[in-house]
């Protein structure tokens, strides 16, 4: 069981799918750190942030959907830590496959 860091950003989606990819069941992905919900919602056009933000915050978005949506397909356990008001390290665990689980039945 490993823990990786997720770095919001520019490539943060195609570095969640290769890690999803590499993964093994019990690895765990520390995927942002803050409030998900407020950090990930703005207006696209907005001028209150600078384009570095902008692009910070839809990486966000788009990994957050994506991890949404493996969570949602039994792929992923989420949790979340909370250190504070508005502050949590929001983490996705890798769970076994049908597949990888079956394998492991049959090894014993």
């Amino acid at each position: 069981m490993t823990e990786t860091s997720l770095l919001a950003g520019q490539g943060a989606l195609s570095e969640y799918y290769d890690w999803f990819a590499a993964s093994r069941p019990g690895d765990i992905l520390v995927y942002w750190r803050g409030d998900l919900n407020a950090d990930r919602e703005f207006a696209p056009d907005s001028s209150v942030v600078d384009n570095d933000e902008r692009i910070k915050r839809l990486s966000l978005h788009a990994v957050a959907t994506a991890i949404r949506r493996d969570a949602q397909r039994g792929s992923l356990n989420l949790t979340q830590i909370r250190h504070g008001d508005s502050d949590y390290t929001y983490r996705a665990t890798r769970k076994a496959t049908q597949i990888e689980a079956a394998s492991r039945l049959l090894s014993v």
